[in-house]
């Protein structure tokens, strides 16, 4: 039977040794300097801007217990977060749940994280998501049917297209463009191609409602 874990739980059991996690629902009372933060969203549903107040809440937390109380974090013009120096992170929401992951990190490193619900994917978004050869990988593991596990392979590869952005500049990376291993064991995974003189630590935790995927990616030889 598989764990009724949220994405707190599974969150802080994907990403590597090392990363500062913290996820909550979405919280409606707010600091004035969060609305004023939330502001740069224009016109939104109040949903919306009480997510990224959330976020950026619990941001404001982990950036602190890393060392940089009181650093801002920006916001670039393509909506992305900029963080301060000598840190990288990421956010996910996923309808009540706002997640964020930070670490420290050196040139060239970059984390990505996504919060999914487990469900399954209709076959015909499939060819859209993965591959014939990665759903025939996919399809000798028996821990999920295939549908859900094509919900992994989804949730691995948004969040390995936010940590790669940052370092290529690629905002239009496609699902079709990297192929997914997935040891659907371990929860551990593989990509490829990746940007060069980079390695990548992956891995997908998921319980009977969410999957959770965390990347990190570091240049060879840290």
């Amino acid at each position: 039977m598989q764990r009724a874990l949220d994405p707190d739980d599974l969150l802080a059991l994907a990403v590597p040794q090392g990363v500062l996690t913290a996820a909550s629902r979405v919280a409606t009372d707010h600091a004035p300097s969060l609305l004023a933060e939330a502001a740069v969203l224009g016109s939104v549903t109040s949903f919306r801007r009480n997510a990224f107040a959330t976020s950026r809440r619990l941001a404001r937390e982990l950036v602190a217990e890393a060392g940089c109380e009181g650093a801002a974090i920006g916001r670039g013009a393509d909506g992305a977060p900029i963080w301060p120096s000598g840190l990288c992170g990421s956010f996910s929401y996923k309808e009540e749940w706002c997640a964020v992951a930070v670490a420290k990190s050196v040139p060239g490193s970059a984390l990505g994280i996504d919060v999914e619900r487990i469900e399954d994917v209709p076959c015909h978004a499939w060819e859209d998501i993965v591959s014939p050869q990665e759903l025939q990988r996919m399809s000798r593991h028996g821990v999920l049917p295939l549908p859900q596990l094509v919900n992994l392979a989804f949730t691995a590869k948004e969040a390995y297209f936010k940590a790669q952005c940052p370092i290529t500049g690629d905002a239009e990376l496609e699902f079709r463009d990297v192929e997914l291993g997935i040891d659907s064991t371990s929860g551990q995974f593989s990509l490829a191609p990746l940007p060069p003189g980079l390695r990548v630590v992956a891995r997908l935790q998921w319980s009977r409602n969410w999957c959770v995927a965390a990347v990190a990616l570091q240049p060879i030889g840290t």
